[in-house]
């Protein structure tokens, strides 16, 4: 008998192994599969991104281009005013409740779309009361209008977040940002400025809208009609995460608006520039959380295991890139300038992106910590933790740029030295919300073999800036030997490194592209 019941324990036991296993591969399927297929994207929208960046502060000039750069982040702002928590809320709701996505979505377009009207009128009466003068006000109610439909447009895309398809709103995406670099290069050599580009960058967020509606209609044939009752609840159940957001995005981009009170406009273009490049380099931990996001939200609260598995998975990558791109950002400061925006009139841009450069690792980092929060259900201390961050950045900012700007005549590095120890008190916050056994499997052993790779990787660049090699083969040869250091520091399992090798084979790559979506 008891042969029997030690067989069928066993038996129970193995048969648990392989659903764990099924269930550890169905996740890193579906991580790899979605990345990958963002990542494809990202390369397209990247190349388009950096042409376009190429000519924007050259035929724009410092000055222009911080008029257009301070209208997008204070546009920025007003998205997540119109957001109210979606891009949180949806994807969340819907990876746990797919049939119910239907009324989620037309409830949420009727919410946005309501938000939106406030929000732009709050806009336009804060820029005449700031006293910006008709120009920046035209570019703000420009790429505000744009809003309307770009928010639209994200609530389809949460919504193939939530079901893992990310393929279909990457192609809205590339859509947009070929139409936009092809086209506002074309004004910028005919003459045309910045009131021109955001007409274009509003044209290329209406595409990517359309695409997506096109995709979507394939899931969600026929949106049900407004339901006051069910907008209304929204707007109770969204109020953390729409905190948060609008939390987050205000301490992310108050530097801007303060510069442009206390310093000159020319400052305010500097720090736009270093500010761009830093915002292209979130492209890696925006494509990993936004695939990992709905994965954590299923598995928070039941297989407490598998979540920390893909939590310890989700830190490690991202610290790991964001010190080698900390790292190269720094050592090749100058050179990134000197080729995108030009020394002419942004030299100041360096210093900024020198200190902007110390905070990717924290940013990276902070990326999965507060989708994990979140995905916890911890979105109200979170919501409460970015309003204390505003504070604390706005006290930060007002004297830091004060200095800078008195001190070396650029505010810029007071405000880039602000936005770093706002991210390192963010970090803070999300370790001491997050239970201690979701960091069990991460030690002080992983972070010092991380930073013992980016220290080599630092010293092999030193050694090499003194050799008449182009600056591009010295990163490529700096990013090989922190790849070479984190396999031999086993940073990089065996295990990984055979997963990334099946993924990228030629059957495998066939398959993928085989299926939809």
């Amino acid at each position: 008998m008891e042969q029997v019941v030690g067989i069928h324990h066993a038996c129970r036991a193995s048969g648990q192994e392989i659903i764990v296993g099924n269930m550890h591969q169905d996740i890193q399927t579906s991580i790899m599969k979605n990345a990958s297929v963002m990542l494809a994207s990202q390369m397209v929208t990247w190349v388009s991104s950096f042409v376009l960046l190429l000519f924007l502060p050259r035929y724009l000039g410092s000055k222009d281009y911080g008029h257009l750069y301070l209208a997008i982040s204070l546009s920025i702002i007003l998205s997540v005013v119109v957001d109210f928590g979606g891009t949180f809320l949806i994807p969340k709701s819907v990876s746990r409740s797919p049939d119910n996505a239907a009324p989620l979505i037309s409830s949420y377009i009727a919410v946005r779309i309501m938000l939106w009207v406030a929000g732009i009128a709050v806009l336009w009466v804060f820029s005449d009361i700031v006293g910006y003068s008709p120009l920046v006000v035209g570019l703000i109610i420009i790429l505000g209008v744009a809003k309307l439909w770009e928010e639209i447009r994200k609530a389809f895309r949460s919504y193939f977040q939530g079901i893992e398809r990310m393929g279909y709103p990457s192609i809205g995406i590339i859509v947009e940002k070929v139409f936009i670099s092809l086209f506002a290069v074309t004004a910028l050599l005919l003459g045309y400025h910045s009131v021109t580009i955001a007409l274009i960058m509003a044209a290329g967020a209406l595409l990517d809208l359309i695409v997506c509606i096109i995709y979507a209609h394939r899931f969600l044939p026929k949106l049900p009609h407004f339901n006051f009752g069910k907008s209304v609840s929204l707007l109770k159940t969204g109020l953390p995460y729409f905190f948060w957001s609008i939390f987050a995005v205000i301490y992310y981009r108050i530097d801007a608006v303060m510069l442009s009170l206390m310093a000159t406009d020319n400052v305010v273009g500097w720090y736009g520039g270093a500010y761009r490049f830093f915002d292209v380099f979130m492209f890696f931990p925006s494509i990993l959380t936004t695939v990992m996001f709905p994965i954590l939200s299923k598995l928070s609260g039941a297989q407490e295991d598998q979540l920390v598995m893909v939590l310890h998975k989700g830190i490690k990558y991202l610290l790991s890139s964001g010190v080698l791109v900390g790292i190269l950002v720094f050592s090749f400061a100058r050179q990134i300038v000197v080729l995108f925006l030009g020394l002419k009139g942004y030299t100041p841009s360096i210093d900024i992106l020198h200190v902007f450069a110390f905070g990717v690792p924290f940013v990276y980092v902070d990326f999965i910590l507060g989708n994990a929060i979140i995905a916890a259900d911890k979105q109200r201390q979170w919501a409460v933790v970015g309003f204390v961050a505003i504070g604390v950045n706005i006290l930060l900012n007002y004297f830091l740029i004060s200095h800078t700007q008195v001190t070396i005549g650029n505010g810029g590095i007071g405000a880039a030295i602000a936005t770093l120890l706002t991210e390192v008190y963010i970090m803070s916050c999300a370790f001491v919300l997050l239970p201690g056994n979701y960091f069990r499997r991460i030690g002080a052993g992983l972070i010092f073999k991380i930073l013992t790779s980016g220290i080599a990787t630092l010293g092999v660049i030193w050694l090499l800036k003194p050799l008449p090699v182009i600056w591009i083969i010295k990163a490529i040869i700096g990013v090989a030997v922190y790849g070479f250091s984190l396999i031999l520091l086993n940073v990089i399992t065996r295990s990984e490194r055979h997963s990334l090798q099946s993924f990228l084979s030629t059957t495998n790559i066939k398959t993928l592209i085989s299926q939809k979506g």
